[in-house]
């Protein structure tokens, strides 16, 4: 177990030095519409409802002449790409972030990027992850100590998508999966490890 452990410490070591490479090599950061499924969409409309209360629900016939309404339909940027040449993308290897909510430290997986028109929102587009929470359990309580001394964590899928805003995201994070019997857990959890703070962003449409 140690020597897989130690191999995938190296091989996240590895993805931190290729980084900056791989976060350079394409430009383009192409949109796509898509449909927004229930959960996504019910977590946009309440996004986008915090600094524009009257924004309507698509399915809330009839609707007023002048009311403003949240459709089902949506675009998702493919990355976005930094000044400092960095970028988030919907797509591996920088599909992973960290980021922060009431103070506190959060990871997640980038599905889309979405193109939500309000000129309420000044922070950019922001992202739907799927959230990843801490691997816990007494069992796990020494192994994760030390992890987290070198800035890694061991995290799983917790089944919950979030929005999250620009101006809360932290880092990207280096991924590397482990098979659910490397450690004795029922299903695939991750090492991550951030590797590049974020700071400006434009947009590839």
């Amino acid at each position: 177990m140690e020597q897989t452990m130690m191999k995938k410490l190296n091989q996240l070591q590895r993805l931190e030095q290729k980084t900056q490479l791989l976060t350079k090599a394409s430009k383009n950061g192409a949109g796509y519409k898509f449909e927004m499924k229930e959960e996504t969409y019910n977590k946009a409309l309440q996004y986008l409802r915090r600094p524009k209360p009257n924004l309507r629900e698509y399915r809330d016939l009839p609707h007023p002449m002048d009311a403003f309404i949240l459709q089902n339909y949506s675009k998702s940027y493919q990355s976005i790409e930094w000044k400092l040449g960095l970028k988030i993308s919907t797509f591996p290897p920088n599909n992973f972030i960290e980021y922060k909510d009431s103070n506190s430290k959060h990871f997640g997986k980038s599905f889309y990027i979405l193109d939500l028109v309000s000129k309420d929102i000044h922070s950019g587009p922001p992202l739907v992850v799927q959230c990843f929470g801490p691997v816990g359990g007494h069992k796990y309580g020494m192994l994760n100590s030390l992890l987290e001394e070198i800035s890694v964590w061991h995290v799983k899928e917790s089944h919950c998508l979030e929005i999250v805003p620009m101006e809360k995201i932290g880092s990207l994070v280096g991924v590397c999966p482990l098979p659910a019997w490397s450690l004795g857990i029922s299903s695939v959890s991750l090492l991550i490890k951030p590797i590049m703070k974020v700071l400006h962003f434009t947009i590839n449409s």
